[in-house]
């Protein structure tokens, strides 16, 4: 699979022009880091083609690949092959930058510019700053690109697009074939033993390594591969975040990251990490959960009725408050209710919160303390509810997390709910702890109340028996706002990284299964949310000394606080209903009385 001889040779004289007009490289790449002119010490006989395997799918590249300053992967599937797509997006110049930028395999030995090792080959390594190749924000810096400062985000949209254009193709690839075509199914670079991780400066204690992407697998023991689907999908990522990592960081010591988190709960990171924790699941972190869901307003609601305290429910029930608080991200707005006899907004108000990191520690403080006492009354947990969400929030999407053991002391109309849930927009998503399992075909008492609410105000009710996870089901929330969100929307929000305490702006943008013709079905199924801090392009405190930066800090206020909502119908709900568990789909609407005839 490569580029036509004659759309290669136009390549190359768009190339010797380029190189002409800079006059500063040779095509034989600087002095001071030559260029290999053959492979053959590394297996690859002179005028045989190039094999590279992405994505657990093979290709075949020119003879010559990598030698000599080139833009080698010009016109090459599967990165750079189809631009239409990007450029329509984002105009000309704007596809994955990699793709059009000269570089060539080097020795390291000989060799003081900034290298990488090879993606399909580990034992090559490769340079883009021997060719003369530049980064986009010097790019942007020298007047040479002649577009806005905004630009660095659609430039960083088009490289989070080129990755998950490529993992919807593989993944949709692999899955008809049942991974058989996965070629590489037991590669992979283990965050476990980073053998090149090492501490570097400005990084602090981290051990990393630029050299390569590592793998974290999820699991009690992550020292084990990950599911294959992963295995085989983890070249299609770390090729990109190869490539624009060496292209993009002139200066090692900037702190910036690109990640991926699969639905299947493996991670993914550039810079390579020695890494090896036994339960963190990318699933449900703020940049996942915000990658495929977008801003929100979130109402999460606990039962701390007296019958709560048996069984250790009531610990249950905390310990899912505090996940589903660590899902929110900068741009959400949320508040956190308990309820027995009577309702306890957190501070006593009924007011949403912005998701800033001192609210969401307030809300899991406030979520810790919680004991259990008292009745179950639906009715004033619920009028706390449509009270929050009266209150000023993102606009944007609006979910109820209602969680309860039993059955209500006194019970709110479910006209009332549909209502009210109608007027703001609002989904309630119900979940009985101890009231069923997902193999009971129909909910009885508490269950089928909590279902009865669900259904009346657009929701999914969610039976969680005793030896569950609560908290996995309730933190998976997102998976209902996922058809509720026009797909393909970069999210942006600002985190402050855990290692060095910097704040770092992410950009993240989710992938979904499609099928063999390349459409997404009515009920997106994520296959992961892939992500590149900002700080990858250039540090915060040189954007901010920039005369557009107050320009770029608009852009990015209303990017990332954009919602682009989308109505989901009624056979989407029912289905993703099901896909839990037949108790919680909605019963049919009972027929309308026959007309009678008058005599």
């Amino acid at each position: 699979r490569y580029l036509s001889t004659g759309k290669r040779r136009l390549s190359m004289i768009g190339r010797l022009l380029l190189l002409a007009m800079t006059g500063v490289v040779h095509a034989s790449g600087a002095d001071s880091c030559p260029c290999l002119s053959d492979l053959t010490t590394f297996g690859i006989e002179a005028g045989d083609p190039f094999p590279a395997t992405i994505g657990g799918e093979r290709y075949v590249y020119p003879s010559g690949y990598g030698t000599g300053c080139e833009t080698h992967d010009d016109g090459l599937e599967p990165y750079c092959g189809d631009s239409v797509e990007l450029t329509d997006r984002f105009g000309d110049g704007l596809t994955s930058n990699w793709c059009t930028k000269p570089w060539c395999y080097v020795d390291i030995s000989n060799c003081d510019k900034r290298t990488s090792q090879g993606v399909y080959n580990s034992d090559l390594h490769y340079s883009y700053a021997t060719c003369g190749s530049t980064n986009t924000f010097d790019c942007w810096r020298e007047g040479t690109c002649d577009r806005p400062l905004t630009d660095l985000i659609t430039q960083v949209n088009s490289y989070l697009l080129s990755n998950v254009n490529e993992l919807e193709k593989a993944e949709s690839m692999l899955t008809a074939t049942g991974g058989s075509d996965c070629v590489d199914s037991t590669t992979y670079l283990t965050s476990c033993d980073c053998s090149c991780c090492s501490q570097q400066q400005g990084w602090d204690n981290q051990r990393i390594t630029f050299d390569y992407t590592t793998t974290t697998p999820f699991g009690d023991r992550p020292d084990q591969p990950p599911p294959k689907l992963d295995t085989c999908l983890s070249s299609a990522v770390a090729t990109s975040f190869s490539h624009v990592a060496l292209l993009e960081v002139d200066d090692t010591t900037r702190v910036g990251y690109q990640y991926y988190g699969s639905s299947l709960g493996t991670y993914q990171q550039w810079p390579g990490t020695q890494w090896c924790p036994e339960t963190y699941d990318p699933r449900f972190r703020d940049w996942y959960a915000g990658g495929i869901a977008g801003p929100k307003d979130l109402v999460l609601v606990l039962d701390t009725s007296m019958s709560m305290a048996s069984g250790g429910r009531m610990e249950m029930a905390i310990d899912a408050g505090v996940k589903v608080i660590d899902t929110l991200t900068s741009v959400d707005y949320a508040t956190v209710i308990a309820f027995s006899t009577d309702a306890r907004p957190l501070g006593g108000r009924s007011t949403l919160l912005k998701a800033t990191k001192y609210n969401k520690e307030r809300m899991q403080i406030f979520i810790r303390g919680l004991r259990a006492s008292g009745g179950t009354n639906f009715i004033g947990a619920f009028a706390a509810v449509w009270a929050a969400l009266g209150s000023q929030g993102s606009g944007c999407n609006a979910v109820v997390l209602f969680m309860s053991d039993g059955e209500p002391t006194t019970a709110p109309s479910l006209v009332q709910i549909e209502a009210q849930a109608a007027a703001r927009g609002a989904h309630v998503l119900t979940y009985g702890l101890g009231l069923g399992s997902r193999a009971d075909r129909e909910p009885r008492g508490g269950g089928r109340v909590l279902r009865d609410i669900a259904c009346a105000a657009n929701g999914i009710y969610y039976p969680v028996a005793e030896d569950d996870n609560l908290g996995d089901v309730m933190a998976s929330y997102y998976l209902l706002l996922a058809p509720l969100t026009e797909p393909g929307q970069m999210r942006l929000t600002f985190y402050e990284d855990v290692f060095t305490e910097k704040e770092l702006l992410a950009a993240c943008l989710a992938a979904f299964r499609k099928d063999g013709d390349g459409i997404r079905g009515a009920v997106p199924s994520p296959i992961g949310v892939v992500c590149m801090d900002v700080q990858m392009l250039v540090e915060t405190s040189v954007l901010e000394q920039q005369e557009e930066y107050p320009i770029l800090r608009d852009y990015i206020s209303r990017q990332s606080t954009a919602c682009h909502n989308q109505t989901a119908s009624d056979s989407a709900l029912q289905t993703l209903r099901a896909d839990y568990s037949t108790a919680s789909v909605c019963p049919a609407p009972a027929p309308l009385p026959a007309a009678t005839t008058p005599p």
